[in-house]
């Protein structure tokens, strides 16, 4: 009887604490780490959000642009703080990534985290230089299938998502297409333009200036359903490649042991702020969609894109540039 009174006591204790932060939260400023400089995609997508939240919450949302490394210094900033839901991080898909590309990174991207919830997804696009003579998915199949390595195609770097998406549609399709690192997407993108290489896979938002210019010809979207910014541009699965999905994604992350009560604070007023119409309409203008969900989906989609990824990071000997 005694153990069982001192077990209650612990629940009843435990959900008094919980009350009493759900209550208070939050109790000062959030300061919202973003891995990459201001105007970029990942911070443009916090801000949007970060906007709304200090509409809504007693205490302002505060961006602290901390680029560099993989995001790796904003990860390593953000498991410096309290674990008490006042600090969070804007994470993308590198994360997932950067989990077996760089296995000495000095924390591990499950254990050391605490899901808060996604923000959003963005597809990718597999885009040939008009020069290139190639019109379909499946005519730039048979071509690489017909001259292996004789195919080129551009990313911003060793291990960037561009890269790795590549060497996933070359596991998928069975091909030998040659890989050439930029530093950094755009002049890729010019070398693209020009004819030097052949094909890239880039986010959406990127490319659809030039595709809807002529300068580029989309020839198919990474991601498993069409998007209303290109709506004829059919998917990849629906080419015939049904095992290939590719998708960026953005979430917010916390340091491990941030109680479970502002843990799902955050994540209701991210919910709510993601499916404001004004907030909605922002994102799409991005290339993105507003996607929000529960912390436990967040963290299994980051699970499971570390294995995803950990195979093209395998498959083309990736290193960390």
């Amino acid at each position: 009887m005694i153990r069982l009174r001192s077990a209650l006591a612990c629940i009843l204790l435990g959900l008094a604490a919980g009350t009493s932060i759900a209550q208070t939260f939050p109790s000062k400023p959030i300061r919202w780490i973003v891995p990459a400089p201001p105007s970029s995609s990942n911070d443009t997508l916090a801000r949007i959000v970060a906007n709304k939240l200090t509409e809504r919450l007693p205490q302002p949302v505060v961006i602290d642009n901390r680029p560099g490394a993989g995001s790796q210094i904003a990860s390593e900033a953000l498991l410096k703080s309290a674990p008490d839901g006042h600090t969070i991080l804007m994470t993308p898909v590198t994360h997932a990534i950067n989990a077996t590309l760089n296995p000495n990174q000095p924390y591990d991207a499950i254990r050391d985290f605490s899901a808060v919830g996604q923000l959003a997804t963005q597809p990718l696009v597999v885009i040939v230089s008009p020069a290139a003579g190639i019109a379909t998915l499946d005519a730039l199949i048979a071509r690489a299938r017909s001259a292996p390595g004789k195919l080129s195609y551009a990313s911003g770097g060793n291990g960037t998502p561009q890269h790795l998406a590549g060497e996933l549609f070359k596991l998928a399709a069975g091909l030998d297409i040659q890989h050439i690192p930029y530093k950094g997407s755009p002049s890729a993108i010019i070398d693209l333009l020009s004819g030097r290489i052949d094909l890239m896979i880039e986010p959406m938002i990127t490319v659809i200036p030039h595709v809807k210019s002529g300068k580029l010809r989309a020839l198919a979207l990474t991601a498993p359903t069409r998007s209303p910014a290109l709506p004829d541009l059919p998917t990849v699965r629906e080419l015939g490649l049904r095992d290939y999905e590719v998708i960026a994604w953005y979430g917010v992350l916390a340091p491990a042991l941030t109680p479970a009560a502002a843990i799902n604070a955050l994540n209701s007023e991210i919910n709510r702020v993601l499916a404001l119409p004004a907030v909605i309409a922002s994102y799409a203008a991005q290339g993105a969609t507003a996607n929000g969900g529960t912390p436990q989906q967040f963290q299994d989609l980051i699970a499971s894109e570390i294995t995803k990824w950990g195979k093209a990071v395998a498959a083309s000997k990736a290193k960390v540039d």
